[in-house]
């Protein structure tokens, strides 16, 4: 699942993923955002 949380974002939209993805998903998730915007958070 992947959940976004935004306002009306033009700016700093963000995502959260809140269980595991497939490989192909955080392929598709990869091109939409560009891989320099994904960050991991622990």
């Amino acid at each position: 699942m992947c959940y976004a949380s935004c306002s009306r974002a033009k700016e700093n939209l963000v995502t959260i993923r809140l269980s595991e993805m497939s490989t192909n998903a955080m392929d598709n998730i990869s091109n939409w955002f560009g891989i320099e915007n994904i960050s991991m958070m622990k």
